[in-house]
């Protein structure tokens, strides 16, 4: 299930200029998550009601929205855009050799540049860290929305087709099971129980940082109903079981 609707339009601030819009462009974006959050917060209820085994792709600002429905137990596995796009832009720059893997670490809030230049997006060639971010991204930033809407819809096209098929998958995420931000994952070909890996960096600057630990880091998916409440919990889709196995260096990336 993919949701893409909500009720806060996107192109408002520039189709339909308001004392609204000015209000989000001086407070933030933060400001209109209830109006993200309503639609996605209605479609994993209903999943939820269903019991119908169902994997939820949340495109909504999925950053700030997916941890509001993983903290009221609905269940959501991942986002797309935001850090999948800047990763899109990046790849195209760096062009990585056959075998690297590109690792992007970011926010919603790094579609814009940062006032603070520590407060760039972090990122990784393999385990090696990539300098000058800001300046990587100056081509991207300087985008029309419109423009960065499609690179989103072919990066969400290439996600939702690689889990249908049940591939296992390579990406940057946005919101991966409820979690904030953007974190480079991995998503299982199949496997025996719903947990989600973070990809980190192998560098001494990570390692023992709360929820970023020297490999991977899981968090479990929660049913949709519990079996003592509502009956037997129906089994979950292959594509939300385990992912038993670490990271192998060299696997491609979408």
């Amino acid at each position: 299930m993919l949701n893409c609707a909500s009720v806060q339009s996107p192109w408002e601030a520039t189709r339909a200029p308001s004392a609204w819009t000015d209000l989000l462009s001086a407070g933030g974006f933060g400001i209109a998550l209830p109006l993200h959050a309503v639609l996605a917060r209605n479609v994993a209820q209903a999943i939820r009601s269903s019991r119908v085994p169902t994997l939820f792709v949340n495109a909504c600002y999925p950053d700030a929205v997916n941890p509001l429905l993983h903290a009221e137990g609905l269940p959501v596995f991942c986002g797309v855009g935001n850090s999948a796009t800047l990763a899109a832009s990046l790849r195209a720059v760096l062009r990585p050799q056959a075998g690297e893997r590109l690792r992007v670490l970011a926010h919603h809030a790094h579609l814009h540049a940062p006032a603070d230049p520590a407060d760039e997006a972090r990122v990784w060639l393999d385990d090696r860290p990539v300098p000058h971010v800001g300046e990587l991204l100056t081509a991207h930033r300087a985008c029309s929305r419109e423009e960065l809407n499609a690179v989103t819809g072919h990066t969400a096209a290439v996600l939702a087709a690689r889990l249908a098929a049940e591939q296992e998958v390579h990406a940057d995420l946005p919101g991966p099971l409820g979690l904030p931000g953007g974190y480079p994952s991995v998503s299982p070909a199949a496997a025996s129980a719903s947990t989600c890996l973070l990809v980190s960096p192998r560098t001494k600057r990570w390692r023992g940082r709360p929820g970023w630990p020297h490999t991977t880091v899981s968090r479990s998916v929660r049913p949709a109903r519990s079996a003592s409440a509502h009956g037997p919990t129906r089994p979950w889709p292959p594509v939300c079981r385990t992912w038993p196995k670490p990271v192998t260096p060299g696997t491609s990336h979408p």
